[in-house]
């Protein structure tokens, strides 16, 4: 467990609340063991414990839960008062462990005598000792080898330190990007101006006649390329987010399905479908065209099923004289739900190896499972969607 001092600057909007209502009592793996006051300390600390300017908040606990306690506005780790507070500057600095070596300069003295800023451009947040929980605060804590530091420092911390032979070992703490509050009002107004733009998109193309600026996908990217330029996010979380390979899956899967219509493929399946099965029982193709759905969304993507079945299932509808809509929603359904396999969708991948699950695990609970959604989606999509338009 980590020792962390966090101080509570007077626009935190934690002032005045309860300890309970802050959300302070339950963190999971956190645990607000002291307040320091003036110099008074308060501890045990209580539900009812009102929070005040310029208290100091000692918490004993997980480095996962400190960085989240970290990205509250106006809380601030205490221990090292070179911390960086002004949004502008922090988003640049990442949270980041380093283990001390046992020749280190930094052994024997305490925190607050040590300065971070100069000797590494960093700044300490909170110190773990070998699985002990310390006791004292974190600015008095003598350093030891083996110490572990959380430190605020620069993206370059993690790459010009990783053989310093002050630190055993260094590495970047997942998921501590600061967030941007400064930059909320832009994102806000960014938000407004998305919403705007989408109810007035009707109105431009039937009034305006321009489709270009009454395009819906023309709006989401404007507004995502003006988030970037207003430094709501960077370019670098930008492309983080965007998944080359599902797009390019996708895009193919568009091509394929375009291949089909134009090469009149589709429609060959379709009418050898319907030769086979007949018009007259539409159920038969239903189910078809649901497992056909289904056992290609085990193999690629669920958005490139339902961009490259989309024109079968039109075909088959069409060619039996019945209602497309039930064919589509088929292929929906049967495309979002996979069960079957762990690569059939990123969430069966997540819990695999936490899980401790073999493929067969997937098939065995999942084969009832996907054997009950489709039995229930094949029943009630006829009842919602006729196949017949006129009944």
């Amino acid at each position: 467990e980590y020792l962390v001092e966090m101080l509570v600057r007077p626009d935190c909007r934690l002032i005045g609340q309860t300890v309970e209502a802050a959300g302070l009592r339950h963190l999971p793996g956190l645990f607000l063991i002291e307040i320091d006051r003036g110099g008074e300390t308060i501890t045990p600390v209580t539900p009812e414990d009102v929070i005040h300017p310029h208290d100091r908040l000692i918490f004993t606990g997980v480095v996962s839960t400190i960085v989240d306690l970290e990205k509250i506005p106006g809380l601030v780790p205490a221990a090292d008062m070179t911390y960086e507070v002004n949004p502008r500057v922090r988003h640049r600095r990442h949270l980041t462990e380093a283990v001390i070596y046992n020749s280190s300069p930094l052994v024997g003295r305490s925190v607050r005598e040590v300065n971070f800023r100069q000797l590494y451009n960093a700044a300490v947040v909170a110190v773990h000792r070998n699985g002990r929980r310390l006791t004292n605060k974190v600015g008095d804590t003598r350093l030891q080898p083996g110490d572990t530091l959380l430190l605020q420092t620069r993206t370059e911390f993690v790459q010009t330190h990783r053989n310093n032979r002050d630190f055993y070992l260094v590495s970047a703490v997942e998921g501590s990007q600061p967030r941007r509050h400064d930059r909320a009002w832009v994102a806000s107004a960014l938000f407004v101006l998305l919403v705007v733009w989408l109810v007035a998109a009707g109105w431009l193309k039937s009034t305006v006649g321009l489709s270009g600026l009454g395009s819906r996908p023309m709006a989401a990217i404007a507004v995502a390329g003006l988030m970037i330029v207003g430094r709501c996010v960077s370019i670098g979380e930008a492309r983080s987010v965007i998944d080359l390979r599902v797009l390019l899956t996708i895009a193919g899967a568009l091509g394929l399905g375009r291949a089909l219509t134009e090469s009149g493929a589709a429609s060959g399946i379709a009418q050898y479908l319907v030769q086979h099965v007949g018009a007259s029982q539409p159920m038969l193709l239903l189910v078809i065209v649901y497992l056909v759905a289904m056992i290609f969304t085990e193999m690629v993507t669920n958005n490139a099923v339902a961009a490259m079945l989309f024109p079968l299932a039109v075909a088959v509808a069409t060619t039996a004289g019945l209602n497309p809509r039930p064919f589509v929603m088929a292929i929906a359904l049967a495309a979002s739900l996979t069960f079957l396999t762990p690569v059939g969708y990123q969430t069966n991948l997540i819990v695999m190896g936490p899980g401790g699950y073999r493929p067969s695990d997937y098939l065995r609970v999942g084969g009832p499972l996907a054997a009950l959604v489709a039995t229930t989606a094949l029943l009630l999509i006829p009842q919602m969607w006729p196949f017949y338009l006129g009944g």
